[in-house]
Parts: structure tokens; C-alpha cells; sequence
């Protein structure tokens, strides 16, 4: 069993083995609110959901599938949740037992003072049940999906569909990286591409890609992910751009030393999809000769450090992928469902899918291929969102867009997974006050002290981190930071 799982366990068990001691005080205060009624039953939901979880860690992870990146990040987030469980389920005792001390004295116990404790820490277990259900949903259907990161992202066949509402992004982009007349072109460039996931960067840079790669004496398309086998992306890129084939059994230094070699005096065009550390950047950078001969790097990222960083220098450029526009949303989204373009066909769920998913290509045409199973012409009147979401459950595109969502909130650190976990009791689209945000982050007690920074310190490195993952949006700035 993980230890943060042992460690929550054995809370829960005191929490449970002591529960029977608290009833007197519990029931008296139970009578005032319902909540705090059943805030037993959750505790022994948990314990049951972390079961099943240490379960399906054991018997479907194990030691077998350890370096495999979704499930090191998906176990890494089960980790940070089983230490927010430990949390919640101390400050369970520490008030249960505080209420019955002050039960056994003569004085009075403000009860309405504990209904309103105990009924934010039942809202946390609500949300802790939520979140281990969903992460269990995750994981399961990940069995089932594709391999997330695949040897060769793009399809290499040039008769490719024809992205809609990317000709503005994709003349600035090749503008940008097409060979000029003026000396500077020779210096190496690097785009930073910048946007959330299932926004299309991907998508746009292949478009790119292959319309630019003949031009370049050796050209790659990589993918990087979270926690990369670095060597492996190396070999990548050296099969790709390499002379010739190379034996398996290099080591990263080798390969290092052979992509060198080989791209030596020439000019190359490399994309370097869904980065996440500067390391993973600074060792595939280092092994790239900077040599001007009007070479080109396409960085893919879901961080704004990263792209930042990876495209400071004077001749770089940092590109952000916006959503597309609502009609250029409608136009994708129906297309997906007749198989051309069209506009005859309409339904009230349709601008409902459209105001929840509009400008990300990826849910649009996973939801669209979705409905072209069906019967949409006929019974298009007749779907309602909730019927949709219950059956897109088990369609596999749904699936696989879902887990790669899903990393991009899997934080570095406890405090921030508590912080994105909190973020899902919003409402869509919400718009979010920055003071009232953070204020409720920290009376919900979600922010752990640190050793080195104030609580406020924390909360506002949690949220320039989550604006950093582009999970909040910035829409406003009085301070014109």
C-alpha cells in the first residue's frame, strides 16, 4: 500500500474507531443540520473509494507499468489526495473532539459555530469522494484508450483535412519561420506555442510542419510529455533526422553526440510537442547545434514559463493559440456531425455544446464524430445534455480528451491539487475575483503553511501557477501587470 494511503487509512480508522464517542455531542448538533448527520457515512465512503484505489494500484499498476508517464502522474495525484484526505479527516477530530470537552462543561456550547465547521468539512468530503470517483473513472478508462504519446504525432500523409479558422494563425506562423532575405533569417528561431489543452496547437503545428519541412535539410516532429524517458526522445529525433539507422542501444550521451553530428553545418526544422520542465528543454536544446544555417524550433507547451523561456531570445516568438471564433466553432462542430459543412441541421443542445466547448477543437470533433453515429437528423430534437455526458462515458475519444485534461491539472505539490480541486465547485465559465478566490481558498483551510513562505506567499504562487497552466484565464489586470 502507498504510504499516503496507509497514513489516510489509519486516520480514517481513528475517525471511525472514535466516532461511537462522539455521538452524544454529534447527535445534539446533527439535530440543526443534516450534514453534519452524515458526516460519519462520507468518512467510511472514503475509506472504501481509497480501497478500491490501493486496489487498482496493485493489481493494474503495480511495478510492471512504473516510468509509464499517466500512470506515474496519475498515482502522484492519488498521493497528493490521499494526504488532503489525512488533513480533513485531523480537522474531523480536532472539532469532534472540541465539542465534546465543551459538551461535558457547564457553560453552553455555541453549537451554530460547529454546524458551520462541520459542514465545510463535510463539503470537503463530498469533494474528496468526487474527486477519488473521478480519478478511479480516469484511470479505468485509460486501460482502454490508445497510447497517449505515439512515436510519430502527425500524420505523415499530405492529404490531410483542412483546419477551419487556423488561415490568420497559420500566415503568422509561417511568416515567422520561412527563410527572408535579410540576414538574420540564418540565426536559429524558436516559436514558443502557447494554449490549453485540446485547444489545437498540436493540430496547427503540423499544419506547419508540413508545409515547411522540405525546406529544411532535416526536419522532426517529437513528443515530449510530463515525465519523458528523455533518451527515448533523443533516439526520436535522431531516427528522424539520422543519416541512417542507429543501433538501440545507445546511451543518451551517444545519441547526443550523433544528432551532432548529423545535423552539422545543415539546416533542420524540429517541433518538440507537449513540453513541461525546463530541463527536458535544456537537455534536447543542447544537443542541437546552434549554428546559422537558418534552422527552425517548434516548442508546444501548456505553460507560459516554458514558452517564455523557450523563446527569450531577440528573434523568437512567443505564439498563444487562441479558441476559435463561434462561427468557425459551429461550422467545425456541424461538419464533424454531417461529414461536410453545413448548416441546415440544428438543435437546442447544439448551442449548448457550443457554449460550454466552443473554440476547443479537440471536444468539438470528438462530441461531433460522437452524434454522426447516431441518428442525428432524426432525434437530434430529442438529446439533452445529460443524457449526452452519461453516454460519451464510453466512447474512446471522450475518453482519451479526458485524460489529457486531466494532467494538465496534476499539481507539483499538495496545496495546488487542493487549489484546482476547489476550482471544479465553480460554475462554468465562471469569472473568478482574485481576492474572493483566494480569500475562500485559505478559511477553507485547502492552504498548507510552508516553511519559507507566508500563507499569503503560497496562495499566490498557487494561483499564478494555475495561470501558468492556463487552467485560470486572465481576463483582467487593473494593476497593467
Amino acid at each position: 500500500m502507498s504510504e499516503a494511503i496507509a497514513l489516510a487509512m489509519s486516520k480514517i480508522e481513528t475517525c471511525v474507531e472514535t466516532g461511537a464517542s462522539f455521538n452524544n455531542a454529534m447527535s445534539k448538533l446533527s439535530k440543526k443540520d443534516k450534514v453534519v448527520k452524515e458526516l460519519l457515512e462520507k468518512i467510511k465512503q472514503i475509506q472504501e473509494q481509497l480501497d478500491i484505489t490501493n486496489d487498482f494500484i496493485q493489481n493494474h499498476i503495480g511495478t510492471a507499468n512504473l516510468g509509464d508517464p499517466l500512470d506515474e502522474s496519475w498515482i502522484a495525484t492519488v498521493r497528493r489526495l490521499a494526504f488532503i484526505v489525512e488533513d480533513v479527516m485531523e480537522k474531523y477530530l480536532y472539532y469532534a473532539h472540541q465539542l465534546q470537552e465543551e459538551g461535558s462543561q457547564k457553560h453552553p456550547v455555541k453549537r451554530s459555530s460547529y454546524v458551520d465547521v462541520f459542514k465545510k468539512v463535510g463539503q470537503l468530503m463530498d469533494k474528496i469522494n468526487n474527486r477519488i470517483g473521478h480519478l478511479l473513472s480516469i484511470r479505468e478508462q485509460s486501460k482502454l484508450a490508445p497510447q497517449l504519446v505515439p512515436h510519430s504525432p502527425y500524420p505523415d500523409s499530405e492529404g490531410q483535412p483542412e483546419l477551419i479558422g487556423t488561415n490568420g494563425p497559420i500566415n503568422v506562423l509561417l511568416k515567422f519561420l520561412k527563410h527572408g532575405e535579410d540576414g538574420a533569417v540564418l540565426q536559429l528561431k524558436v516559436l514558443s506555442m502557447l494554449g490549453i489543452g485540446g485547444i489545437g496547437k498540436t493540430a496547427l503545428a503540423s499544419k506547419v510542419y508540413r508545409m515547411l519541412r522540405e525546406e529544411f535539410q532535416s526536419h522532426a516532429f517529437v513528443t515530449v510529455s510530463k515525465m519523458p524517458d528523455m533518451t527515448r526522445v533523443l533516439f526520436d529525433i535522431l531516427d528522424q533526422i539520422g543519416l541512417r539507422k542507429y543501433p538501440a542501444s545507445l546511451n543518451e550521451n551517444q545519441v547526443i553526440t550523433q544528432i551532432g553530428q548529423d545535423l552539422k553545418d545543415k539546416s533542420y526544422l524540429i517541433v518538440i510537442d507537449d513540453l513541461w520542465d525546463m530541463q527536458h528543454w535544456k537537455t534536447i536544446k543542447d544537443a542541437l547545434p546552434d549554428v546559422n544555417c537558418g534552422s527552425r524550433l517548434i516548442v508546444i507547451t501548456r505553460l507560459n514559463n516554458i514558452a517564455k523561456t523557450c523563446s527569450s531570445g531577440q528573434n523568437n516568438l512567443t505564439y498563444k493559440v487562441m479558441p476559435l471564433a463561434h462561427h468557425d466553432s459551429r461550422t467545425l462542430f456541424l461538419k464533424e456531425i454531417l461529414g461536410h459543412e453545413g448548416s441546415c441541421l440544428d438543435a437546442p443542445v447544439f448551442d449548448e455544446i457550443l457554449k460550454m466547448f466552443g473554440g476547443m477543437p479537440s471536444a468539438l470533433k470528438c462530441i461531433g464524430s460522437f452524434l454522426r453515429n447516431k441518428s442525428v437528423t432524426t432525434e437530434s430534437q430529442k438529446i439533452n445534455m445529460s443524457s449526452l455526458y452519461s453516454e460519451l462515458e464510453n466512447f474512446p475519444s471522450w475518453k482519451k480528451l479526458k485524460i489529457a485534461l486531466f494532467l494538465s491539472c496534476c499539481g507539483p505539490s499538495q496545496t495546488l491539487e487542493a487549489c484546482s480541486l476547489y476550482l471544479s465547485t465553480l460554475p462554468d465559465n465562471h469569472k473568478i475575483e482574485r481576492d474572493i478566490l483566494t480569500r475562500k481558498w485559505i478559511s477553507e483551510g485547502i492552504i498548507l503553511k510552508d516553511d519559507e513562505l507566508s500563507i499569503n506567499g503560497v496562495v499566490n504562487n498557487c494561483f499564478e501557477e494555475l495561470i501558468n497552466r492556463n487552467v485560470i484565464q486572465q481576463v483582467d489586470n487593473s494593476f497593467g501587470e
